[in-house]
Formats: structure tokens, sequence, C-alpha cells
């Protein structure tokens, strides 16, 4: 989906465990490391403000949708284009986590992330792969379906 064009999984002290970047025509190349401290640096702020999270923080062009996965102290982060809908990246973005959950759920409890990162990146590049089909998939049929009842 042109919309989406990236979606990392960042651990709480900052480091990337994983992350897929969707580079289209015209796009941009982004470095994940400085994303990662800006994202961290802006949950803490929001913190000290006394509100509970940030979900959503929208820069020029790009929205950035976060949720925090408190079981394991991980970050979900989607980048998108300002067009795409808050409604279904957040649907996406909870989607993702969840199957990231149920993928690896159990082995984040045995084992530290720096052992379990090369098979995170292998294994949950698949399983996104398929998540964002099925959402390009819906995507389309609802927007053929729009274009139908006109």
């Amino acid at each position: 989906m042109s919309e989406i064009n990236g979606i990392w999984i960042l651990e709480a002290d900052g480091n990337l465990l994983f992350s897929h970047e969707i580079f289209g025509q015209g796009s941009e190349d982004f470095a994940s490391a400085l994303f990662s401290g800006l994202i961290l640096s802006i949950q803490k702020f929001i913190q000290e403000l006394g509100e509970k999270k940030a979900e959503r923080i929208e820069m020029g062009n790009t929205k950035f949708f976060i949720s925090k996965d408190t079981d394991h102290d991980l970050f979900f982060v989607i980048k998108t284009t300002q067009n795409a809908s808050n409604n279904k990246t957040s649907k996406l973005l909870n989607k993702v986590q969840k199957r990231f959950k149920q993928k690896f759920g159990e082995f984040l409890k045995k084992f530290s992330l720096k052992q379990l990162r090369i098979y995170i990146d292998n294994i949950f590049r698949s399983e996104l792969s398929d998540i964002l089909k099925d959402f390009e998939a819906v995507a389309k049929e609802r927007f053929s379906e729009f274009f139908n009842s006109i």
C-alpha cells in the first residue's frame, strides 16, 4: 500500500528490534537510529506533561502511529503519508502488534531480545508481508465498492 512507508519495532531503550521500510518512487532514505531516538524522546516528553502516551504524531507530510506493548516494553510504529486513514492505520498497527505477540510472546519470556533479534527479523518479515497484503486487498475492495456505488 503506497500510504504505508515503514513499520518498526523498538525496544524501550531505543534499540531497533525490527524494521520494514517501504521505498516508493520519490521516497527518501530514512535514518532508523535517529528515528528511534526521536520517538522515545517524544514519548518521554508526553509522559512528563502528564499524558499517558502519544498515539499519533504528524510532521509535515508524514504521520507516525505508535503503540506501546507494556508486557514486553516495546514500541510498535507505522509511518504513513498524510492522506492515510487514521482509523485504518490504527487497526493495522494493532494487527501487527497482535500478530507479533502471538508469534513471539512465549519466546520473549524465555530469551533476551538480543538473542531473538535475527530470528524475529527473518520470521516476522514474512508475517508482515501477509498482513500488508490483506490490508491492501481490503482497501482495494472498499475503493472499488465506493466507485461502483456512484
